[in-house]
Order: structure tokens, then sequence, then C-alpha cells
């Protein structure tokens, strides 16, 4: 996914420079791109919205961990990963950002950068 990966090289970029509000932002952009991008490439579906500013990341999050549990082998492969992201969505990258974050740490941002990428790479296997 195109897209997800500029974004995720954007929060690297950011991450070194010590732009960390700017990191965790493009983290949570590559997210939203590699969910969307990961749904299109599995044709997995999502509750229709009218208005696209609608739908929401937790939508897409969702319907992929339902996608996920149709197999144990996709649940196995995806669990530990969506795991990690529902947590560093909710301490990281939805917190973090937004301007004037309180003491963001690194780690944990480059904790989200990683796993957005765990979850690229396996949605891009067959």
């Amino acid at each position: 996914n195109r897209p997800a990966r500029q974004y995720l090289q954007y929060a690297r970029d950011m991450l070194a420079s010590r732009y960390l509000e700017a990191a965790a932002n493009y983290a949570r952009q590559a997210f939203e791109a590699a969910l969307r991008g990961g749904l299109e490439l599995k044709s997995i579906k999502v509750a229709y919205k009218r208005n696209p500013k609608d739908h929401k990341l937790q939508d897409h999050l969702d319907a992929l961990e339902a996608w996920t549990k149709e197999e144990a082998t996709k649940e196995a492969k995806y669990k530990p990963i969506l795991n990690k992201l529902n947590m560093l969505k909710n301490i990281v990258m939805n917190p973090y950002s937004h301007p004037d974050a309180p003491n963001i740490p690194a780690r944990e941002i480059q904790d989200a950068i990683d796993a957005v990428e765990a979850l690229i790479k396996e949605l891009g296997k067959k």
C-alpha cells in the first residue's frame, strides 16, 4: 500500500527529527491508509455510510477483525498485530495526533510505526 508506506516514512523522518506530534500523526495516517487499502485488497466489506467522512477508523478496524475471525489461521496471524494496534491507537495515535499533545514518548511512537508496518506486511501476503 503505497500511501501507507509513504506515511510511515514521513513518521520515521519526523521521529528522527524529534517532531513527535507530527510523527504520531503520520503513524495514524499510515494506519488508516493501510486499513483502507487492506480492506480493499482482501475484499472485506464495511457497512455503507452515505458520507465517507462518517466512516471512522474503528469501523475499518472492526471489519478487519471480523474477517480474521472467519478462519483460525487468519485470526492467529492477525490477532497479535491487531491487539497491539488497538492499544497503540488509543494511547498514541489518537491522542498524539492532535496539536499540543503532552509528553509524547518516542518509544511508543516507534512501536506504533512498527505495528503499522507489521499490518501492512501481513495484509500484503496471499
